[in-house]
Order: C-alpha cells, then sequence, then structure tokens
C-alpha cells in the first residue's frame, strides 16, 4: 500500500511537470505570433463570446469572431477591447498569428 508521503511526491511531480508544459506551450505560441506577418483584410464581427475560467478571482477571455470577405472565420482573443466591438460591426482587421493586433470600425452614415 503506497505512503501518503509517496502520493503527494507523485502528485507535486505531476503538477509541476504539468505548469512547465502549460509555460513552455505558451511561450512557444508567442514566438509564432511575433515571427508571424501582420495580416490586414476588411471583415465584419459576427460574435462575441466570454470565456469565464475558474472562480471569481480569475480574468475572464474575451473573444469576438470576424468574418472576412471570402467567407472565411476567425476567433481572436480581443482582451479589453472586448467592450468596443459590437456584432454587426464592420471595418479592418489586423492579426498576427492568432494574436488579435485591432479593429478599425468603419463609420457607416
Amino acid at each position: 500500500m503506497p505512503s501518503v508521503f509517496g502520493i503527494f511526491v507523485v502528485l507535486t511531480v505531476l503538477v509541476i511537470a504539468i505548469a512547465v508544459l502549460v509555460a513552455v506551450k505558451g511561450s512557444s505560441r508567442n514566438r509564432i505570433n511575433r515571427k508571424a506577418p501582420v495580416l490586414t483584410s476588411q471583415a465584419h464581427i459576427v460574435a462575441n463570446r466570454t470565456a469565464v475560467v475558474g472562480g471569481t478571482m480569475t480574468p475572464n477571455h474575451y473573444f469576438a469572431t470576424f468574418e472576412l470577405p471570402d467567407g472565411q472565420r476567425l476567433e481572436l482573443e480581443v482582451g479589453a477591447a472586448a467592450g468596443q466591438l459590437v456584432v454587426g460591426d464592420q471595418g479592418t482587421l489586423y492579426w498576427q498569428g492568432n494574436h488579435f493586433a485591432g479593429f478599425q470600425r468603419e463609420i457607416l452614415r
């Protein structure tokens, strides 16, 4: 029968290994995004959503789905810009890899 100390050590090592893997994955994703060219396209916003991760003390993640003229859709995490992006807005989308770089709304009259 395994000891309580042995189980504690195994769980601790497992938690540390998972934390390291998550950090490495995030770092490599950021490196790939920084090397990608900044792309620009006309787009309109077709959806917004919020992902709540964890409890009340963890930050929410805000996403917007953009539709390009060719019908392709991109869902990008938009962070603080979420409050300025409204479904139906049209404008110019800027993105780099899978990183949202900005959206300039067209003023329609």
